[in-house]
């Protein structure tokens, strides 16, 4: 069912159980755990969820011998996503392997503790990513709305989120949704990233047209947050991408990029109203 192809570097344990298919990390010694992973979408129902659409739930809620954790389930659209999904397993095992190939480098994202999917008959009914629920962490987003000296705060982020995309990239790791809400402060001021579920991994280098794409995003994202302070705030676009493609390019010689090249993949890929 596509299990054993995406078998994750971490998992310690498998559960198969009505229709359900887990990996358990190895951090994870609970027997109560295990029991309540057939019944994690009463659980996620019953928690607070962090969003609900047609496409994805997410909830941080309580598992049995694990405490709180976050919880994110990718759900059935319809009959395109039950063809999609047929032969091969549920995206949340791709974004498992992101998270696991991150933490092991030493790159600050929350640890994975479970991955898995329900499906009835091949039919893929939901993809589950249990991760740990980070405490005492403010989204980058919510930083730069509320910072006091936005212009300071921007340099900041730029150069720090610069240098976790690139660390992100040296992994030979790609986001595709590297924006200020899925970027974390912890209290002591260093930078992780969470929300995987679009991120790919390549076996070699990652294409730079990529990279710039990730890149983009970034001062996309920045902007768009700007736009939201009740005062207004002009940004230089052209410092936020020269400060930018400095910190990224300071990583790795084989990342080197100038910031015009980070503006005009923004015009390309996120053009401004």
């Amino acid at each position: 069912m596509g299990m054993t192809q995406e078998q994750a570097g971490y998992a310690a344990e498998r559960v198969r159980e009505g229709g359900f298919s887990f990996l358990i990390a190895a951090s994870v010694r609970s027997g109560e755990f295990r029991n309540a992973l057939p019944r994690l979408d009463s659980l996620i129902d019953t928690g607070n969820k962090c969003k609900d659409s047609r496409s994805t739930t997410a909830s941080i809620c309580d598992l049995p011998g694990c405490g709180t954790v976050f919880v994110k389930r990718t759900n059935n659209k319809g009959l395109r996503f039950t063809l999609r999904y047929l032969f091969r397993p549920a995206r949340a095992f791709r974004a498992a392997r992101a998270a696991d190939r991150l933490h092991r480098a030493g790159i600050e994202t929350p640890a994975v503790l479970a991955v898995g999917e329900h499906r009835r008959c091949r039919v893929l009914l939901g993809g589950y990513l249990i991760n740990e629920r980070k405490q005492n962490v403010t989204e980058a987003y919510h930083v730069l709305l509320n910072a006091e000296n936005p212009g300071r705060c921007v340099a900041e982020i730029m150069e720090k989120a610069g240098r976790l995309l690139a660390s992100i990239h040296l992994q030979h790791v790609i986001h595709r949704d590297f924006k200020l809400a899925n970027i974390y402060f912890s209290g002591d001021g260093s930078c992780g990233v969470w929300d995987l579920d679009g991120a790919r991994i390549y076996p070699s280098s990652v294409p730079q047209s990529l990279m710039m794409v990730d890149l983009a995003r970034l001062v996309a994202s920045a902007l768009s947050v700007l736009k939201l302070r009740k005062e207004r705030f002009e940004p230089d676009l052209r410092g936020m991408c020269g400060q930018l493609a400095e910190a990224y390019s300071s990583c790795s010689p084989s990342l080197s990029v100038a910031g015009v090249a980070i503006e005009a993949a923004l015009q390309k890929f996120f053009p401004q109203p």
